[in-house]
């Protein structure tokens, strides 16, 4: 590898790593009550999103993800995954608790 090609890689290495600023947080919502998780990342661009929920991705290059989400989601965990040239990182884990909604 030339030595321009490894300080371009060092540089974008030190300068251009994505990193996440805010992660995703839990909300506790009503079942069939909408609600968005948000992230923040910066990075040498293009950065990228890729939301997961319980490990499988969901939603892409948004930094938010909005569900509706049923009885059934109670309990999901949402992560986001931001992406670049020089590599990847994900969020925290963000946790969905979901209440009957009233009758």
């Amino acid at each position: 590898m030339s030595l321009t090609n490894q300080l371009t890689k060092r540089s974008m290495r030190m300068w251009g790593a994505v990193k996440i600023t805010a992660s995703p947080t839990s909300r506790t919502v009503v079942e069939g009550v909408s609600t968005t998780f948000t992230v923040s990342c910066t990075g040498a661009i293009p950065v990228t999103i890729q939301w997961r929920r319980n490990g499988v991705n969901v939603g892409t290059n948004s930094t938010s993800y909005t569900v509706t989400p049923t009885m059934a989601d109670n309990g999901a965990t949402y992560q986001a995954v931001c992406s670049n040239l020089v590599g990847s990182v994900t969020s925290g884990t963000a946790t969905l608790t979901v209440t009957a909604a009233p009758v």
